[in-house]
């Protein structure tokens, strides 16, 4: 997804810029280069096994080379509205792509991070901005902190669901237990771990199958 994003965002907003201004310095060249190597890097993450294993590193390296060549482009335009805002708004997407990706914090903080530092660079080094420096900083910085916060809170649920799931199958297996549920609107059904261990059968992502075909009739009567 990742990918896509990054693939689409750069020849995206390189078309607005154009049509915002006919003066705007940006290279089609390397828009094009860029996607032809995210759409690659898309194909290789199905096709080959170490570059699917090595998505992460990858990932930051693309983002990296992105953000810093978005600050070039700041620099270049003297911090045009339209090249600043482009790079708001793509700091805040690949932002909040990280923090839906990552299940570590530091990974998604150094990417936010570098980008807000690419902004700080780029902003004060233009001698005549287009744009007060001060003020695209700030709001980069209040941009960052709401995507940092964000991905803290995301990562902090997901060690509470964790710790309930765990707790569950120690509990199952402890007191050979298991649990089951059925929608009876969608006919879905679900299990836990210690309900597969019961029937003798083994976990898998797949709708289990029905009670009636695993387990005798009088002990589904006494499930259900």
């Amino acid at each position: 997804m990742t990918l896509v994003v990054c693939g689409g965002l750069l020849p995206a907003f390189g078309m607005a810029f154009r049509m915002a201004s006919a003066d705007v310095i940006d290279p089609w060249g390397v828009r094009i280069v860029w996607t032809a190597l995210c759409l690659a890097l898309l194909t290789a993450t199905y096709r080959i096994a170490w570059v699917r294993a090595s998505a992460p590193q990858v990932l930051h390296i693309l983002l990296s080379g992105m953000v810093v060549w978005l600050g070039i482009l700041l620099y270049a335009n003297g911090l045009a509205p339209e090249i600043a805002l482009g790079y708001l708004f793509t700091y805040a997407t690949v932002g909040s792509v990280l923090g839906l990706t990552f299940d570590r914090f530091s990974s998604t903080a150094a990417s936010i991070l570098l980008g807000a530092g690419v902004a700080v660079v780029s902003a004060f080094s233009v001698d005549a901005p287009a744009v007060s420096p001060g003020f695209f900083v700030f709001t980069v910085a209040v941009t960052g902190a709401i995507l940092l916060s964000g991905t803290l809170a995301r990562l902090r649920d997901r060690e509470v669901l964790d710790a309930r799931d765990h707790l569950l199958r120690t509990a199952e297996a402890l007191g050979q237990l298991g649990s089951w549920s059925y929608d009876i609107a969608t006919g879905q059904r679900q299990w836990s771990e210690g309900m597969y261990s019961l029937v003798g059968l083994p976990a898998s992502p797949a709708s289990p199958p029905p009670l009636a075909t695993v387990l005798p009739e009088e002990e589904v009567l006494a499930l259900t």
